[in-house]
């Protein structure tokens, strides 16, 4: 039988090791302000600090014109922080508690022609700037067709840049595309099928600003801060329906992305 004691001090251990690590980590950041930013970061990334410094205003300078809002204090940005045990896949992310963005550092896996890191910076933190502005400023919870959409939009994340793009398109010529009410929580879909509904969430966005223009989008985030009927905002912003709208999307990418090509016709043969 494990002695009380034994447990006791194994579990004074871990926590007096945990406190020891966080105290290590925060004695290791170092901090540069820019006109609207705090980075923090550790002395293996200086050298790219740079680059996240001019990735982070252009940012600012793209999102906050479009979303048509400012926040009131500079945005936190940390580098590498305790995200590095993250599986490679892990991109970054916005904590709307503490609305700090965690961003990965360059040391944190291998980059390549394929994958560097100035590409990185370039889609992750206008993504997650843009959470930020969302949160922010409208404060409300958005579908995530919305959220989503509007952050891989800003982000410049084109469908056509992903893996799961040959999927979307199939879906898109085929009138199999997720209903924006599927697309509400995307946690709720399979694996494969929630990376699908990001590029679809994209294509929303889209077409809201190729239709209505880019104020139309803004437009959405004012009326969800005070009603928080989708329905009802989609048909005072627009003047179509829920339903007219969702069509008139659905048309929108079945003519962009659904026309058939080479790599459509190998997919569907090999699917």
């Amino acid at each position: 039988m494990i002695n009380k004691m034994s447990i006791i001090y194994v579990a004074l251990f871990i926590l007096c090791s945990a406190q020891g690590v966080f105290a290590q980590e925060q004695v290791d950041w170092q901090e540069y302000e820019t006109e609207h930013f705090v980075i923090r970061y550790h002395e293996l990334d200086k050298n790219t600090l740079s680059i996240i410094v001019e990735e982070a205003e252009n940012a600012y300078d793209k999102v906050t014109l479009d979303l048509q809002y400012q926040p009131d204090n500079k945005t936190m940005i940390r580098i590498g922080s305790k995200k590095e045990v993250h599986e490679e896949e892990w991109e970054g992310s916005y904590s709307v508690g503490s609305q700090v963005i965690d961003l990965q550092s360059p040391a944190q896996r291998k980059w390549n022609f394929f994958s560097d890191y100035e590409s990185y910076l370039k889609r992750s933190i206008p993504h997650e700037f843009t959470h930020h502005i969302i949160s922010e400023g409208y404060m409300m919870r958005f579908p995530e067709w919305l959220g989503e959409g509007i952050a891989t939009y800003e982000a410049d994340e084109n469908p056509d840049k992903f893996s799961e793009y040959r999927k979307f398109k199939k879906a898109a010529a085929k009138n199999k595309l997720h209903s924006l009410d599927d697309m509400l929580i995307f946690d709720l879909l399979e694996d494969d099928e929630r990376y699908v509904a990001y590029l679809e969430s994209y294509t929303v966005i889209e077409y809201i600003v190729n239709t209505y223009g880019h104020d139309g989008v803004a437009d959405i985030l004012k009326a969800r801060k005070e009603n928080p009927d989708m329905h009802q905002i989609i048909n005072d912003t627009f003047g179509v329906s829920y339903e007219e709208f969702e069509l008139g999307w659905m048309k929108f990418a079945k003519e962009k992305y659904g026309k058939p090509s080479y790599d459509y016709y190998l997919y569907a043969t090999l699917y």
